[in-house]
């Protein structure tokens, strides 16, 4: 292998994180916990969302999808952000709109429950925070 050849395998190698020993990983996610102030208005609330804050590897622009789901329904819909070199990467309720997420909005009369749940993704690794539940527009 010349010399070129031995420069461009470590460039790739090393500025690639697919590529790299160093997989990216999700390491943990917060959020303030579910209120009515986050329901949707049909369900009382203001349709607020939160930040959501994710820590993750120490690499920079690896995209990062994060969504809503509700356990019993399904796909509130999803954001894609990027990550922060720093491991830490704050999606606001800003990104998260522009994504079209939608809020919690269980206003079912009956006895189903609802169970929100951000599950973020990126490079190969998932994490899942339960943020609440709502029964019949009650939180639980």
């Amino acid at each position: 292998m010349t010399g070129l050849s031995l420069v461009l395998l470590f460039t790739v190698l090393f500025n690639f994180p697919a590529f790299s020993q160093n997989a990216f990983e999700i390491q943990s996610i917060g959020a303030p916990k579910l209120t009515m102030r986050n329901a949707c208005t049909g369900a009382g609330g203001q349709g607020a969302f939160p930040s959501v804050t994710i820590t993750h590897s120490k690499q920079e622009g690896i995209p990062i999808r994060v969504g809503l789901y509700d356990k019993t329904y399904g796909s509130h819909n999803a954001a894609t952000v990027t990550s922060s070199k720093s491991g830490k990467t704050v999606v606001s309720g800003t990104a998260l709109r522009a994504g079209n997420v939608r809020p919690p909005c269980n206003r079912i009369v009956h006895s189903l429950e609802s169970t929100y749940v951000w599950i973020v993704t990126a490079g190969g690794s998932s994490k899942e925070m339960v943020w609440g539940r709502i029964r019949a527009g009650i939180l639980q």
